[in-house]
């Protein structure tokens, strides 16, 4: 259970997340954290445009105050793989269907920070 100065730590930080993100892209956007919210994902889904639907999100560390990896995908998904990890799908136009199961996902570490190679 989170301690009253992390819940409102948490609380503050989605605050200004909600704020910057609506800066940097407008409405609507999703904003999720992860498990014991010390980071917090921002995704931007964009119009659908034929055959793609791009999409823009950032990384947001609670602790440090600021955005910590930023991006856009094309065509893709991105969501929580692990409290300190995030799986980026992208989706290239020309699928062969000969491709393994996860050859267009992408993990960022966020200790690292940096994606991980396969």
């Amino acid at each position: 259970m989170a301690s009253c100065s992390n819940a409102g730590r948490s609380s503050a930080a989605h605050r200004k997340v909600n704020t910057l993100a609506a800066q940097k892209y407008g409405a609507p956007f999703d904003v999720i954290s992860n498990p014991n919210n010390t980071f917090i994902l921002c995704i931007k889904h964009e119009k659908e445009t034929i055959p793609l639907r791009p999409i823009r999100f950032f990384l947001y560390d609670v602790q440090e105050d600021s955005v910590i990896y930023e991006r856009e995908v094309d065509n893709g998904t991105v969501e929580w793989l692990h409290p300190l990890q995030l799986s980026i799908k992208h989706i290239p136009g020309n699928v062969t269907g000969h491709e393994p199961p996860d050859a267009f996902t992408e993990v960022y570490d966020i200790p690292l920070r940096k994606i991980l190679t396969r």
